[in-house]
């Protein structure tokens, strides 16, 4: 499996598109992780 993680803000959908376009799938979401109100997300994929 592969596992990858940034940021939740909207400056990083693209990001997300990116991983989402490649078969990633959301996996978790850790709130306030970088700093308040800026979470983490987990992205999983099978290999």
């Amino acid at each position: 499996m592969l596992i990858v993680e940034t940021s939740a803000l909207d400056e990083f959908a693209p990001t997300w598109a990116f991983y989402a376009a490649r078969g990633f799938c959301e996996e978790a979401r850790i709130r306030d992780f970088y700093s308040e109100g800026e979470h983490k997300i987990v992205f999983w994929k099978h290999l």
